[in-house]
């Protein structure tokens, strides 16, 4: 074994009678890195777990592109044909659809709300959203037949209708003039289903109606709004967006799902690098116990380190020694702390230990996503963060004059 190393690991250890105090000191630092180290592991897992279910929430339910027009002016059947075309081509598209979305208002017996109707094709929309799969509870089903609505579960209970109960929804295309002002017409239509989207604004805004019905409701003839896309891997997005951008050209524009939601996701991402240089604080502070156990343990060894550099060893052995005795403490407090974040992070993640309520957050567990590359980062700021700790103190010790090291001894 190399002889630095060797010093350094008997001078962690401690066991002499009489030097339990530094023992003690040494336990702490190492203590201090730990700490840091599964804090912060754990916390960027867990906003890592919120992050990546807001996006399959998000994916699951909207349109991963979305092309309109300039102006949001209407797309008439002949584009829509052009469009279409382009998209047929293009391999990374699953599927694709019409929709004419408008915002409107809805009422019931017991209130109004504002909401975004999404006229789209029945035959279609499975090829578009996975809002009709299983997985996403429904009461009732998902059928326009008759004038039908299917709403969001949030809507429903501001609106307190069940499947079966008749809205109203408002036509802002068509107004009667009143000595009061226009006021709009209004078309009755039967809720025939309520799914639960897992996502509250989704919930809340999002009304489907069959499409023809939304031409007809909005005055739009044959025309629409937009052409929803779904594409086989929802992370490329913006890529195939720029494609579809080049092919199609002007007056068309694609949006993705991570630009339409790029306020969202950028402060996710801002709030990931705040947690992350608050908890990072801990092992700065972790850094500094180090260099006081180095200090302390440079004032301790006085005589031990002057017989050393007698014996023969050179100032720059004697620095080795202090810098490898720092390291232990942060390696063994990272790996340590690695391996108990880790460690929590799948327990909670696989237990589902930590509740939450539905009603608020919808979902009924804290979601936890460990990813290697942030473990691997803290990891490396961490070791670097007390080898920099290291070096004040260790350089002091190699600076000792031997003579006066053990003069009085």
């Amino acid at each position: 074994m190399n002889v630095n190393l060797f010093v350094a690991r008997r001078y962690l250890r401690q066991r002499r009678r009489g030097e339990g105090f530094y023992n003690l000191i040494s336990t702490i630092a190492i203590a201090g890195v730990f700490v840091g180290v599964a804090a912060l592991i754990i916390a960027l897992s867990v906003l890592n777990g919120f992050n990546g279910e807001l996006k399959d929430r998000i994916v699951g339910v909207a349109p991963h592109i979305t092309i309109q027009k300039f102006y949001s002016n209407p797309i008439t059947p002949e584009e829509y044909e052009r469009v279409a075309a382009k998209l047929s081509e293009m391999r990374e598209v699953v599927g694709f659809g019409p929709a004419l979305m408008r915002k409107t208002l809805i009422q019931s017996k017991y209130g109004a709300e504002g909401v975004l109707v999404r006229g789209v094709d029945p035959e279609l929309l499975a090829r578009t959203s996975s809002i009709t799969d299983p997985r996403y509870p429904l009461e009732g089903e998902w059928s326009f037949e008759g004038r039908g609505v299917v709403i969001g579960r949030q809507l429903a209970d501001n609106l307190r209708v069940k499947v079966g109960d008749t809205v109203l929804i408002a036509s802002p295309e068509d107004v009667i003039m009143t000595p009061v002002g226009p006021i709009p017409i209004v078309k009755h239509h039967v809720v025939r289903g309520i799914f639960d989207a897992g996502f509250y604004d989704y919930n809340m805004v999002m009304v489907f109606i069959d499409i023809r019905n939304a031409q007809q409701l909005f005055g739009y003839g044959d025309r629409i709004t937009n052409v929803e896309v779904k594409l086989t891997d929802p992370l490329r997005s913006t890529r195939v967006s720029q494609k579809i951008r080049d092919e199609l050209g002007y007056p068309f524009v694609p949006i993705d799902w991570l630009m339409e939601n790029k306020n969202l996701f950028s402060a996710l991402k801002m709030q990931k690098v705040v947690v992350f240089i608050v908890l990072a604080l801990i092992i700065l502070v972790a850094a500094f116990n180090i260099i006081g156990t180095l200090i302390m343990t440079v004032m301790r060894k006085t005589r031990e380190i002057g017989i050393l550099r007698a014996i023969g060893m050179k100032s720059k052995d004697v620095m080795r020694v202090f810098t490898y005795f720092g390291l232990l403490i942060g390696v063994v407090g990272t790996v340590s702390g690695t391996v108990f974040g880790v460690g929590v992070s799948w327990i909670i993640d696989r237990f589902k230990i930590i509740r939450l309520p539905a009603e608020v957050w919808f979902i009924d567990t804290v979601p936890v996503k460990v990813q290697p590359l942030d473990v691997i980062l803290i990891a490396v700021a961490a070791v670097i963060i007390t080898f920099l700790a290291t070096l004040y103190p260790a350089r002091r010790a190699s600076r000792l004059d031997p003579v006066e090291a053990i003069r009085y001894e």
